[in-house]
């Protein structure tokens, strides 16, 4: 277990840089991490996919659609560009409606 300096790449015994000052990212040498797992918050290996159930992409595509027609009901036309709204707030606060929903999971699903 050591820390790599992210602007040197030097190895380092803390989480700052002895040779440039630099910030540094702790890793074991002895696990590749593949995926984070959020209920431990560490990295955890994973095998290649063998999925053996329905391709996904088309399900997302059919959902895109429903809120393409959702959104036309609802505001009487798709979205468009150049809408008069602030597109990155839009998106920020759908974001963090995302998290909230995540960490839902994340609290329903302890161990």
């Amino acid at each position: 277990m050591s820390y790599t300096c992210r602007i040197c790449k030097m190895a380092n015994v803390s989480n700052s840089c002895v040779y440039c000052g630099g910030p540094t990212i702790w890793h074991d040498p002895y696990r590749k991490p593949d995926f984070i797992d959020p209920r431990r918050n560490q990295w955890t290996p994973q095998s290649k996919p063998k999925g053996t159930g329905v391709e996904i992409a088309p399900l997302v595509i059919t959902d895109i659609e429903k809120r393409m027609k959702l959104g036309e009901a609802t505001y009487g036309e798709r979205l468009k560009a150049h809408n008069g709204r602030n597109a990155i707030q839009d998106a920020y606060e759908e974001a963090l409606d995302l998290a909230i929903y995540l960490r839902q999971v994340l609290e329903e699903t302890k161990e």
